[in-house]
């Protein structure tokens, strides 16, 4: 007996053409290359791979360990890594982009934001991280997907929605350092705050508790980080460059380091303006600097750490200065594969939410204007998860920028990334609701 073809197996069909040609756009122009590592830090995600899980060192090294054991999985082989970062990619935006048409009642809202999110997702300035040897790739799969499981938990709380939701934030977390940092500043407060809110409340359903579930995990994945960041000393590169080419030449920081203890001398006045690498790794070699890392090893990464909270306004007028050169850029001078020639640059031209700064301020007043009159519909509930979906993006921004003066825009770019699908997610949730009580 012949089945019938019905509208959802046309539709399946179509969904997986698709993808089989974003794929192949992707991966196929340059498969016979074995796309070959370019950076340096792709050599040391590969060499870190080569010491396998099986040894102690594999998960306290030069780099976080989720990655690695990714590499690891697939023989530490380019070309099958790149597939399979490719396929993940498509995988991760196909779920998001069913949840959205699942939990969106208004077909028309439905429409455009499944629209919207695929012209994201095939944007090549996001999609060519899926050819380099970096996490930029699993890190944007794991937020897309991540979105979409807290989306489908958001609906409808489950034992296995909590813990897909769950098990995929903490493995985004532990892709980068920055990843785990961001979400842990946002999880610190969250966590003091549903415990007061606990304390003066009785009642304790199934989201509360798995929110609860989640920040523990968020706190300990947080910590195993920060830990082993600091056993493999990870981020003495970046407090040099930092210094080198943001503290030292401005007189205000200048002047906070040095009122907590930064031992200025000669040799140091003339790493000014360099970073951790220039004349021949000075920062990190010239014996005339060993008071200078001595106190940048200890007290140094408590004050550095510190500034980023006691001169916010400083760090956030260069982030303000800068951010429109990083959502301008195309990244192309990371597109050693030439997937821009395939994929479009900015398929939603001025509607891109991270495409400049200006787009970027349009959609979160866009989305404050949207939650202010859904507070007032007695919508809390949405608007608190799209609080919970977005804080944590622009903790994720702004430690980014802070945390290294080198390769900024690159350090951006998961950031930028989660901004937008947020920003689509965060409209279509809250307009979809507002019709739905109209």
């Amino acid at each position: 007996m012949v089945r019938p073809v019905t509208k959802g197996m046309v539709v399946r069909t179509l969904w997986c053409a698709v993808a089989a040609v974003f794929v192949v756009a992707v991966v196929g122009p340059r498969w016979r290359s074995g796309f070959p590592p370019v950076y340096p830090d792709s050599h040391s995600y590969l060499d870190v791979a080569s010491r396998n899980p099986w040894s102690p060192k594999f998960w306290v090294d030069q780099r976080p360990p989720a990655y690695p054991l990714f590499v690891w999985l697939f023989g530490s082989s380019p070309g099958w890594i790149v597939a399979a970062q490719t396929l993940c990619w498509v995988a991760a935006w196909a779920w998001l982009m069913s949840t959205a048409w699942r939990r969106l009642a208004s077909r028309p809202i439905a429409v455009i934001a499944v629209v919207v999110l695929g012209l994201l997702a095939v944007e090549s300035r996001w999609a060519m991280w899926n050819t380099q040897i970096l996490t930029e790739s699993p890190s944007g799969s794991l937020a897309v997907a991540g979105l979409a499981a807290w989306w489908r938990w958001f609906a409808e709380p489950g034992r296995f929605r909590t813990t897909v939701a769950v098990a995929l934030t903490v493995a985004w977390m532990l892709v980068r350092d920055s990843n785990a940092l961001s979400l842990l500043v946002v999880a610190v407060p969250a966590a003091a705050v549903a415990g007061v809110l606990h304390l003066r409340s009785e009642r304790d359903g199934p989201r509360r508790r798995t929110m609860t579930l989640a920040l523990a995990a968020v706190l300990v994945a947080g910590v195993a980080s920060i830990g082993t960041q600091l056993a493999a000393d990870r981020n003495t590169a970046t407090f040099h460059n930092n210094m080198g080419l943001r503290w030292l030449p401005s007189a205000t920081m200048r002047e906070f380091f040095e009122s907590h203890g930064l031992p200025v001398s000669p040799a140091l006045e003339e790493r000014s303006g360099k970073d951790a690498w220039a004349d021949g790794e000075a920062f990190l070699r010239a014996p005339e600097l060993d008071e200078y890392r001595a106190w940048a090893a200890g007290s140094g990464r408590v004050w550095a750490a510190w500034s980023v909270v006691a001169r916010t306004g400083w760090y956030l007028d260069r982030f303000h200065g800068e951010i429109g050169l990083h959502t301008a850029t195309d990244f192309a001078v990371y597109d050693s594969y030439a997937v821009g020639a395939h994929l479009p640059d900015r398929p939603l031209g001025p509607l891109d939410p991270a495409g400049s700064g200006k787009a970027m301020t349009v959609w979160g007043v866009a989305i404050v204007a949207l939650a202010a009159v859904s507070l007032w519909r007695g919508r809390r509930r949405e608007v608190c998860f799209v609080g919970i979906l977005g804080v944590p993006v622009l903790a994720d921004l702004y430690l980014s920028f802070a945390g290294d003066a080198i390769e900024v825009g690159r350090h951006l770019s998961g950031g930028l990334l989660r901004f937008s699908i947020v920003s689509v997610v965060a409209v279509a949730l809250l307009a979809d609701r507002l019709v739905a009580d109209a």
